[in-house]
């Protein structure tokens, strides 16, 4: 099954859709066993309340619109390896990886605002990956913003997602005033909509700034996770950590393009890691955003390691754990909490 997986095979579109299904057959087979909650209390934004409105007055919508979500962030994941090479081989276990480590998490399977901004997310990376090197960045600079802006409009949180684009300037661009001003416009458009909209003809105006606020609030918490979620996330930190390790030495022979692009990758998980911590409001709902450029990290480890008996190993630890987290979720054993 390893060479299987690590081949680039056809066949292995099959395999995550397999996957894909296994893991989300209890948000099908029984949508109302598992609450959407996540880890925090986030508070509705406006726009987010009305289509969740309508994804919970139509429960198979509710349930089939983040899976189609899912399946494609990571399709999404092997055509921005096949586009900027950042994996020297052509591969789908970025996507395999993103199904299975996305489905441990079983509080966001359902009508969920970080969906949405997984999608914009990806955007937002080949937004700035395209700024290298470019000799017209203030297109590319507007629209990150206004994706971050976007994705904040339902998912408030993701507008701490505009440090990454700051990042992005000084790992890539040399430094241009105006390009430094430029995402700030593309972050107050959609928001200049918005809050125009609310302000004239609604009496809702006050109440939004009030849910963004609140959304903002932040102070160091220890997740709140149960028994069997803690020694998961704590076996996700040992892959990645001796996965990293793998990484740090390959890096120093892919080109300088690629990797000040696992550079950003890296911000990513540290932006995510941070709110999961900080914001009272966040919970395991952003790990899936964490999640992104784990998988390329966890690729290269495949790929790369010489111990064959260890990638078997690295790979059932993954599947096994992602499996153990379902059943134990849904039969509800004791010792889960």
């Amino acid at each position: 099954m390893i060479r299987q997986i690590k081949s680039n095979r056809p066949g292995n579109i099959l395999l995550i859709l397999f996957f894909a299904g296994l893991t989300w057959l209890g948000r099908f087979w029984a949508p109302d066993a598992v609450t959407i909650t996540g880890n925090g209390r986030l508070y509705a934004t406006p726009l987010w309340s009305n289509m969740d409105t309508w994804l919970q007055a139509h429960q198979w919508a509710n349930s089939l619109f983040p899976f189609l979500i899912l399946l494609l962030v990571a399709f999404m994941l092997v055509r921005i390896n096949r586009k900027y090479i950042l994996l020297n081989e052509r591969t789908y276990l970025p996507a395999l990886f993103f199904v299975l480590m996305s489905g441990a998490w079983l509080h966001v399977q359902g009508g969920h605002p970080v969906w949405l901004a997984l999608l914009l997310m990806f955007l937002i990376i080949d937004t700035l990956f395209q700024l290298y090197r470019s000799t017209y960045a203030l297109g590319n600079l507007y629209m990150a913003g206004f994706y971050i802006a976007l994705g904040s409009l339902f998912y408030v949180p993701f507008i701490f997602y505009l440090l990454l684009v700051y990042v992005a300037l000084i790992l890539l661009r040399p430094f241009i005033g105006r390009e430094w001003l430029v995402p700030l416009l593309g972050i107050a458009t959609p928001y200049l909509f918005v809050f125009t909209y609310y302000f004239v003809f609604t009496d809702n105006f006050e109440h939004y700034t009030i849910v963004i606020l609140n959304n903002l609030d932040y102070y160091f918490q220890w997740p709140q996770l149960s028994m069997f979620y803690r020694i998961y996330v704590g076996l996700m930190l040992f892959l990645i950590a001796i996965s990293s390790l793998i990484m740090a030495g390959s890096l120093r022979a892919k080109k300088v393009r690629t990797r000040k692009f696992f550079e950003l990758f890296l911000w990513i998980f540290i932006i995510s890691i941070a709110q999961f911590l900080f914001l009272p409001n966040v919970g395991v709902e952003v790990l899936l955003i964490a999640i992104l450029p784990t998988t390329f990290i966890f690729t290269e480890y495949m790929y790369h390691t010489r111990r064959k008996w260890s990638v078997t190993l690295f790979f059932y630890a993954i599947l096994l754990g992602t499996m153990a987290l379902q059943v134990l979720t849904y039969f509800e054993l004791p010792f889960l909490s």
